[in-house]
């Protein structure tokens, strides 16, 4: 689906394509497999199998549980493993 946009005073129906790091926004998303999903730009501050603490967009995202490990990370994505069993966003 395109979306209309406005460039120069004119709505156009070209789709606007921006890098993810552009949005400076981010989504966390759990799952019943014991994975956590950071989508957005993120750098890691603090980690070990009780706590996780990356910052996203300016924001301090803490992740809490039992035997927690990064499985993955990207300039884009983080993802935890383990049971988490708190979320808090600073």
């Amino acid at each position: 689906m395109r979306n209309r946009i406005r460039h120069n005073g004119q709505l156009t129906d070209e789709a606007l394509e921006l890098p993810r790091a552009a949005a400076k926004g981010f989504r966390v998303e759990i799952d019943s497999s014991g994975e956590t999903l950071i989508d957005g730009s993120c750098s890691l501050k603090e980690y070990d199998e009780a706590r996780v603490s990356v910052i996203c967009g300016g924001r301090k995202v803490i992740l809490t549980g039992d035997g927690l490990s990064i499985a993955e990370f990207t300039p884009d994505r983080f993802v935890v493993s383990g049971l988490i069993t708190g979320v808090e966003l600073e």
